[in-house]
Formats: structure tokens, sequence, C-alpha cells
């Protein structure tokens, strides 16, 4: 909904066709809960909660492809993207994994989805997952674009005030493999900090209560609104994405490490806080170690003791690091900025008209 409505505040009108389990027409919504400026147009697709609901909503977004006069259709899902390339409507598929990997079903879809004769473009969110296509499909070179993910246009908060207990902050998902092992580790050498983590429903944190010792400095603060978070990420000294070598996606399964451009990452970036990630090459595409974050191995309890002290000790680097990334951020990783880069780089390979 963001990159919609950065498309929308570059001129451009723009609708959605999600999935819905009622029957509707088509309406328009602020989204106010997204935090977006601009009305979008939704179409309601029907898709039942029954065996065979997909074809339903298949049928639907068909007839609505046949009939909509969109010069481009821009798109996360595979199948709807596929149907609109066979239409020969103008089309581009935006990939956060390794699609025709997923099985014979997701792989016979991007293949139909290239053959379609409105396909245009493969949009990837990191370099190794455009690395990855590559070789699977060499014939699509010259018809990728890379457009790590983003945070939206958040005012620059004021710089970090040292509290009087030292805040580590990590918001995120609590899934195997997003790094809350490591910090469960490290807090115990850190008794002089305080640790929240926020995000997570009730049941998963007791889970965590129940399989993990706790330690007292950390504190399971559950999910909060996402436009709560901001300031509550303004109120650490440090934040930290400790993304362990295989991370887990939403349902438990998959491993997406390799190819993610997490979107808390540029909203810490924003921050004027400083960071510490997890050493990671798909990370290492958009942080720089010593210049706008520190990175420590994955799990790798020791460097993120090291990492945290260091930032503890040294509040002029912490300052630094700080200001760095929200520079980048501002110039790269906003809403805008992204969908400005997708849209210049569609033009450039001759996607869209200038």
């Amino acid at each position: 909904m963001h990159m919609c409505d950065a498309l929308i505040g570059r001129g451009l009108r723009v609708s959605v066709a999600p999935p819905a389990s009622s029957f509707g027409r088509a309406s328009r919504s602020a989204l106010s809960g997204y935090g977006v400026k601009h009305e979008v147009p939704i179409h309601r697709l029907w898709k039942p909660g029954i065996r065979g609901g997909g074809l339903v909503y298949r049928f639907f977004l068909k007839r609505l492809l046949s009939t909509s006069p969109a010069d481009f259709v821009y798109g996360r899902s595979l199948q709807g993207c596929r149907i609109a390339a066979e239409l020969g409507k103008p089309t581009a598929f935006e990939a956060h994994k390794p699609e025709w990997e997923l099985g014979e079903r997701s792989r016979v879809d991007f293949e139909r989805l290239l053959a379609g004769t409105g396909f245009r473009a493969v949009v990837c969110i990191s370099e190794a997952l455009e690395r990855r296509l590559l070789e699977a499909f060499p014939g699509l070179d010259g018809r990728t674009i890379v457009a790590h993910d983003g945070a939206p246009a958040l005012e620059k908060p004021e710089s970090a005030g040292r509290n009087e207990e030292f805040v580590v902050g990590y918001f995120g998902s609590l899934h195997k493999g997003k790094g809350v092992e490591t910090l469960l580790e490290v807090a115990p050498r850190c008794s002089w900090a305080t640790f929240r983590i926020v995000g997570g429903d009730p049941s998963t944190i007791q889970a965590w209560r129940e399989e993990h010792v706790i330690p007292a400095n950390v504190h399971f603060l559950g999910h909060h609104a996402h436009r709560e978070l901001p300031t509550m990420m303004a109120e650490c000294d440090v934040l930290v994405a400790p993304y362990l070598e295989k991370v887990s996606v939403h349902g438990g399964g998959g491993d997406v490490a390799r190819w993610m451009s997490p979107l808390k990452l540029f909203e810490y970036m924003a921050m004027l806080r400083p960071i510490v990630a997890a050493d990671l090459p798909v990370l290492r595409e958009v942080l720089r170690d010593g210049d706008n974050a520190l990175l420590a191995g994955p799990g790798k309890v020791d460097e993120w003791v090291r990492a945290l002290e260091l930032l503890r000790d040294d509040g002029e680097l912490a300052r630094r690091l700080g200001e760095q990334a929200r520079s980048d951020y501002e110039a790269r990783h906003t809403w805008d900025a992204r969908a400005g880069h997708i849209l210049s780089e569609l033009r450039r390979i001759g996607a869209v008209s200038a």
C-alpha cells in the first residue's frame, strides 16, 4: 500500500485487486491503518474460503484484467502477473523469493509469465535474488531490476540523548532465525543494558518463555500498532537486526536469509540511531560495517557483545553511524525513492514509455 501511495504521489493512477472473502465492487479507502496519504481504488475480488476458491478469484481477476484500461500491471502475485502477461497487458512481477524453485506449479506459472506477450520485467528485492534468477534464466539479462524495500517518509527524530538505562531495541516477528535466540544469549553478558523486544502475539511470547530462560533485563513488549513504532524506536539507544543464517517466514516454513530486504531495517535507518545487524551478504547490499552500521556474525555472541559495548562507550561513533544511516535512507530507501527508482529503471529498459 505504501508503494501504491508513492506511485500516486508521482502522478500515476493506481488501483489494487486483492482477494476478498465476500463479493464486492470497487471501493476507495484512505487505508489510514497503513498511514498512506492518498485514496486507492480497491477492486475486492471474490475468493470464497472453500476448496477451489482460488479458481473463483482467478476468474474474476482475468475478467477485470480483460476489461481494465490499465496501461501497466505491477504485482507481487505470481499467478496474477502471469494472467496479466498472458492477456498481453504490459506486466512487471516483483519477486521476493525464487518463485521458480518453490514447486512444479510455481515453476510453470513463472515460465508462463516469462512467455506471456505482456511480460516486461522482473523486479528483485535484492542483488542476491537477481543473481539467482539470472543463473536460472540467463535470457532475462537486461530485463531485471533490483529494488530493495523501503520505509515510509518518517520525520527526522531528535538526536539520541542518553537514557538512564542503555536500551537495545528489537522490532519484528519472533519467528525462528530472526535472532531473538541471539539476544537471549547476549543479554546476560550485557547486564548494564535493557533489551526491549517488540512484536509477537501472546501465544508466541509464551512459547519463548516456556522454551528458554529469559534474562531479567529482557522485556517482551508484544505487538504494537505500526504507527506507534517510530516513537518506540526513537526511545532506544541501539536498534538491532540479529538475523541468523536461516530465517523462517510467516507460518514457519522456508528460508529467506539469502534474498531478504527487511522492512524494519529501513525503518531503523530513519531513526538516527546506531544499528547493529547480522553480517549476512544480503544485508551488506545496504549496510556498510563501520559506516552506517556495525555488523556482527550471525549467532556469534562475543561479536554482538563487543559491538554493543563499543556503542555504549563511544557516543561519537553511535552518532555518526545513526546520521549516515539516516542520510542513506533519505537518498534511497523511502517508498517514494523506491517508486522513482523502479519507474526510472522500467523506462531505461524500455518496459514503459518515457
